[in-house]
């Protein structure tokens, strides 16, 4: 009896003990010359903080260090950056809530935004006689 509820409860921990809080999908679109779209699929999660910082200003990822924006809480599973810096490569990550055991940081990948002076310009002129 001991062995077939111990087996019963380990089937149940892990069938239904396993969240989908580990987000998939993590990525980084969209890019301007001052932002990103930040996206990701989580779909046990309820909420996320996301932090981000400019690729290799610091070692460091503690929401204190000057470098380091955030973190921040939101509630879905994508995130509009529209301040950024031009021509910069960002790092930054995502931490998913809701779901026992808690789940830890994960990196989403590096992009770069684009430069500021990739933008058209032309000019008409015309009767310049």
């Amino acid at each position: 009896m001991k062995k077939t509820l111990l087996l019963v409860t380990f089937i149940f921990i892990t069938l239904i003990g396993t969240s989908q809080c580990d987000p998939t999908g993590i990525t980084a679109n969209n890019i301007t010359n001052n932002g990103s779209l930040l996206s990701w699929s989580a779909p046990s999660a309820n909420n996320f903080q996301i932090k981000w910082r400019i690729s290799g200003s610091t070692s460091s990822w503690a929401g204190t260090h000057p470098n380091v924006t955030g973190p921040i809480l939101i509630n879905e599973d994508t995130l509009l950056l529209d301040t950024l810096s031009s021509n910069t490569t960002y790092e930054w990550r995502i931490r998913p809530f809701g779901c026992t055991p808690s789940t830890p940081w994960w990196d989403g990948p590096n992009f770069t935004t684009l430069s500021s002076c990739n933008l058209i310009s032309s000019s008409i002129v015309t009767n310049a006689s």
